[in-house]
């Protein structure tokens, strides 16, 4: 089913349906998992260099990401 637009005050907002069956999203946590996967991570960037990485990151936002073909 697709979500049903509203407009008010010329703001659009979406209201879409709700999965019963997904309502909780915590029910799966596992907080002890969250922790094994974040020091799993932990360093894995530190061979990154930094300047250039925040470089490419600045010269994306002024050139753009979007296909010309694509407003």
């Amino acid at each position: 089913m697709a979500p049903l637009l509203l407009e008010k005050n010329g703001q659009l907002f979406r209201l879409d349906t709700v999965d019963k069956g997904r309502a909780n999203i915590w029910a799966d946590y596992d907080p002890n998992k969250a922790l094994e996967g974040i020091r799993a991570a932990a360093g894995s960037w530190k061979d990154i260099d930094a300047d250039a990485f925040k470089e490419g990151i600045h010269r994306s936002r002024e050139e753009g990401t979007r296909p010309e073909t694509r407003p």
